[in-house]
């Protein structure tokens, strides 16, 4: 993970795991300030306004201006102007720190401060007072419904991709480390644990290294077998479990899902897993760049109907492009989204009681799958034109009765 150690007047530098360094982050950002300014010159605009945690993120190379983690919504804004200007316009209580410890400055922003009690109880508004300051009247742009500006959301949503070397070398890490800690998971609980607890040791895991769980659905038995979305109960584990994680650092987000069986599992439940495994590998292999979200949505409607579930897609999402957020933008019937290299996608097929859920990467010739973890067992599967290795339940010998 990045660590931040003091650096004198310059700020902070990053260190630790160096995934990567600060002269690569600062590309990383001039490369998105150049989309936005291509989206200013576009769209006519004079600035654009990020209000929202998860777009700083994307913008920073990886800040993390959050305080109530609940909130989308940023306690700072970011004001980027046409003629290349750019201003942190924050309270004094988080200004400083993040000019500092963010190193915002060697990035080349510019500090707008506000004192927190200036209009007590509507911090917004004093947030707008400073930005219609800045930008005399030139005509914004914002990431969300602010009157008097356009709301720029989904055209931020298309230039967030493709990523950039740097953001790609982030995901593979996160990839990696979180597909870790949920096969650690699965490994290590024991029948008689609850769904909250086994919540609770993902999140843990992952916390150790910084890496926030924005989505942990843990489903077991019964429960496993009704239900898509899963969170966590105090139902108590007898021999199969779902482990569900979108894990979250730098702004960037994968999922992952794993299952596992305390003894042999039943034959209809290997019908479903091998059915599942084939809607998803159908998914891979027409995930190309030129493919429309639509035509990749096709292929996985297919290998349902082939399997003799014609109707199961209904029953659940399918995925789709994740990033920044945890879904982008979904595949369906009607998808217009057209897939591009450097895209992540992550696509979860379901049956009662199976998913597949991986994270990939999308290159030139197809995805490269950033969650798979050494010594899980898998199972191979053909679809267009490739084989790929698809997750298969976990079988754990059911421990002795205490």
């Amino acid at each position: 993970m990045w660590a931040l150690v003091a650096a004198g007047a310059r700020g902070a530098v990053w260190s630790g795991e160096d995934i990567i360094t600060p002269a690569e982050r600062l590309n990383e950002t001039r490369t998105k300030e150049g989309r936005l300014a291509d989206m200013m010159s576009a769209r006519g605009l004079g600035a654009i306004l990020l209000t929202k945690c998860r777009n700083h993120a994307w913008l920073l190379g990886g800040s993390d201006t959050r305080i109530v983690f609940a909130q989308a919504e940023s306690p700072v804004w970011l004001l980027v102007m046409r003629d290349g200007r750019k201003f942190l316009v924050a309270s004094n209580m988080e200004a400083g720190r993040l000019m500092a410890e963010e190193d915002l400055g060697g990035l080349g922003w510019i500090e707008r401060r506000y004192p927190w009690f200036a209009g007590m109880g509507t911090p917004q508004d004093e947030r707008r007072r400073v930005v219609d300051d800045i930008a005399g009247g030139a005509k914004l742009g914002c990431d969300g419904s602010l009157a008097g500006t356009e709301d720029v959301g989904s055209d931020l949503a298309r230039i967030r991709f493709p990523l950039v070397p740097t953001e790609m070398r982030k995901m593979r890490w996160l990839g990696s480390r979180a597909a870790g800690a949920v096969a650690e998971v699965c490994r290590e609980i024991r029948p008689g644990m609850r769904e909250t607890e086994i919540a609770a040791l993902l999140a843990a895991k992952v916390a150790k290294l910084r890496i926030t769980p924005t989505v942990v659905l843990i489903g077991t038995d019964e429960r496993l077998m009704s239900w898509r979305h899963l969170t966590p109960t105090e139902a108590k584990l007898k021999r199969y479990a779902l482990v569900n994680l979108c894990a979250e650092k730098w702004g960037l987000v994968v999922a992952v899902s794993r299952l596992v069986h305390f003894g042999p599992y039943p034959l209809d439940l290997e019908a479903r897993m091998k059915a599942v495994a084939a809607v998803d590998a159908a998914y891979l292999g027409a995930a190309r760049p030129g493919a429309t979200f639509g035509e990749v949505f096709a292929r996985g409607a297919e290998a349902y109907a082939a399997a003799g579930y014609p109707e199961e897609w209904r029953n659940h999402h399918q995925g789709g492009s994740i990033g920044y957020f945890e879904r982008e933008a979904l595949i369906g019937p009607e998808g217009s989204e057209v897939v591009v290299e450097g895209m992540c996608l992550a696509f979860n097929p379901t049956l009662p009681g199976v998913k597949v859920e991986d994270t990939v990467l999308v290159g030139p010739h197809g995805p490269e799958i950033l969650t798979l973890v050494a010594g899980w067992p898998s199972r191979k599967v053909a679809a267009g034109g490739a084989i790929w290795e698809r997750p298969d339940i976990l079988v754990r010998s059911v421990p002795p009765a205490k």
